[in-house]
């Protein structure tokens, strides 16, 4: 029941040099590879529990561990309404908006630096094609 297309374009469209091997270190190489295989596992191969992943390239694994922890405390809340568990609410609610900001702000930073240092224009322009306007108006801020 795996979704086996999905999974294969995400490994393959994974940025892994970026991602797992900035660091030539086994010790900090290793636990990034593991990451990124669990969480193609997580997307795309079935299981009881549930994970919520978007389609955004930007949405990594904290991220969806921050949507998770904000739904859990949000139904907590609701099924026993309190000073406490909306305070816990609030609380993961504002984590997970600034894990998610961060998140983004950090891919197209990385995007952006990956483009300036392309040696070649064809290299610069098949990147460049990957991006959608929205993408190409926040990387545009980061120079500006």
């Amino acid at each position: 029941r795996a979704q086996r297309p999905e999974l294969s374009s995400f490994f393959l469209d994974f940025p892994l040099e970026e991602y797992c091997f900035r660091s030539g270190s086994p010790d900090d190489v290793a636990p990034l590879v593991t990451d990124f295989i669990v969480s193609g596992i997580e997307v795309y191969v079935p299981s009881t529990l549930k994970i919520f992943f978007p389609s955004n390239p930007w949405f990594d694994r904290a991220c969806s561990q921050a949507v998770l922890a904000r739904d859990r405390a949000f139904k907590s809340y609701q099924s026993s309404p309190s000073a406490v568990s909306h305070a816990a609410f609030i609380s993961a609610r504002n984590h997970c908006k600034t894990k998610l900001r961060k998140a983004k702000a950090s891919f197209y930073k990385r995007k952006a630096e990956s483009l300036t240092r392309s040696p070649t224009e064809k290299l610069f322009w098949s990147l460049a094609k990957k991006f959608s306007v929205g993408d190409l108006v926040r990387l545009s801020a980061l120079f500006l």
